[in-house]
């Protein structure tokens, strides 16, 4: 046969097969990375970085009352944010250990939200239908929520502040604060932990609405220096 007419044998035999073997551990491999991807989101999802970085507008106030405590939620300067719950909370872990601020309880620790919720909040967010500047949700909104009675159930209960359960741990508490006027024996019955206990903005002795020589913790502010920090918008 002539050469000019013979026929390449390599170019008309069909290419292998790839191995299906082959197409399974890269469709593995795509799987791990989309889970890995998929985990890391939900954990980053549920850090206050999260709130601050995907909604930071309307999140900003917020945000810097639980990593700087050095503005309230409002603007006013805070020189001790120890009574500021929000930056507080951020030295803690669910367990009470200390740990590094920051490394501590995060937003959705006491903001625990629906699905249908944060659907609403993403569209609002993509369209820029949202509330601006945005209103401080109170304990009740919180305490509402998740379904409980009462704010107490909120604060003390197996996972926060276990060790506040006794009536009697309860008021022990605080008796270091004044023999006399220690807030948690609740002489005049009973009163919501939010009159005194606030996340982002700092916290005061409900008692000193009506009496004077009510104690102030350290990093609270009185009662009637809360009012007019209050009427700060």
């Amino acid at each position: 046969m002539d050469e000019n007419t013979k026929v390449d044998q390599s170019a008309a035999e069909p290419a292998p097969k790839k191995s299906k073997k082959n197409r399974f551990v890269i469709l593995g491999v795509v799987a791990v990375v989309v889970i890995a991807l998929g985990a890391g989101f939900w954990k980053w999802h549920e850090t206050a970085g999260f709130c601050a970085a995907i909604c930071h507008t309307p999140m900003d106030e917020y945000y810097d009352t639980w990593a700087n405590g050095t503005v309230d939620k409002s603007g006013n300067p805070v020189s001790n944010p120890a009574g500021m719950l929000a930056y507080a909370h951020a030295n803690y872990d669910r367990a009470g250990n200390q740990v590094e601020h920051g490394a501590g309880m995060q937003c959705m620790d006491c903001h625990i939200p629906t699905i249908s919720e944060q659907v609403h909040e993403a569209l609002s967010w993509v369209t820029g239908d949202y509330e601006y500047p945005l209103e401080k949700r109170t304990l009740d909104d919180l305490v509402a929520a998740r379904g409980l009675e009462n704010s107490s159930e909120f604060c003390i209960n197996d996972a926060c502040h276990a060790d506040l359960q006794s009536k009697d741990a309860f008021v022990a508490s605080t008796a270091g604060l004044s023999a006399a006027r220690n807030p948690h024996t609740m002489p005049h019955g009973k009163v919501d932990c939010g009159e005194c206990h606030n996340a982002h903005t700092v916290s005061t002795n409900f008692c000193g609405s009506c009496h004077a020589d009510s104690p102030v913790p350290e990093g609270w502010v009185s009662y009637k220096d809360f009012k007019a920090m209050s009427a700060k918008k």
